[in-house]
């Protein structure tokens, strides 16, 4: 009789123990790739991008282990900080917010609504504490990295997206530099702007 009730007690024991374990579970850290550029455009968008005479490093997270797939670094690491939700919605899209930094300060702001297979337009916002902040409202987002088309079972699910942002028409915001307006060659003038591209890979996004 004491022996059936001491393995009672320790199933029940194990049961609560289980149950615990299972209460305190924590969700899985946020991790992100990124690779942000800002520089002179192509043909008559290199003449507006006087601010950077080259292509600059604006944020670089992780690292391309090979041409198909890089590594993610978790939030937290060497102060990292990574907020990102890849909520699904109707037919197929997805509403995305995906933002990482690093201190100085160093990120990538990346908002709106895509679908699916063919990605859409979105928000971006690239910062460097060097160089300023660049914004466009209209950038294209692709599902592409280094200009090879992803996987469609790699590109984007509930959590998760793999993919190209490019704003060819980033305007500068502030910073080190502050914008202006550029005299065209001829004679008119138009607003400082600049090519602002990132590859990007976030996980264990909330959705």
């Amino acid at each position: 009789m004491i022996l059936h009730s001491l393995r009672h007690s320790g199933w029940l024991a194990l049961v609560a123990c289980t149950a615990a374990a299972a209460c305190s579970k924590q969700p899985a850290t946020e991790t992100a790739y990124v690779s942000a550029n800002v520089g002179p455009g192509s043909g008559d968008a290199e003449t507006l991008c006087s601010a950077l005479g080259s292509q600059q490093s604006f944020l670089t997270v992780g690292e391309m282990l090979s041409p198909t797939q890089p590594t993610t670094v978790p939030e937290g690491t060497n102060n990292l900080t990574v907020n990102c939700s890849v909520t699904p919605g109707a037919n197929g899209g997805y509403a995305i917010q995906l933002d990482a930094a690093l201190p100085g300060p160093q990120e990538l702001i990346v908002t709106g609504n895509v679908d699916g297979t063919t990605g859409g337009t979105v928000y971006a916002e690239f910062v460097n504490s060097m160089w300023g902040a660049f914004q466009q409202s209209d950038c294209t987002l692709t599902y592409t990295y280094f200009n090879a088309d992803i996987p469609m079972n790699e590109r984007i699910a509930s959590g998760s997206i793999f993919a190209h942002v490019s704003c060819p028409e980033a305007v500068i915001q502030g910073g080190s530099i502050t914008g202006s307006q550029i005299m065209l060659p001829d004679g008119g003038y138009a607003n400082e702007t600049c090519d602002a591209e990132a590859d990007f890979l976030f996980q264990n996004c909330s959705d």
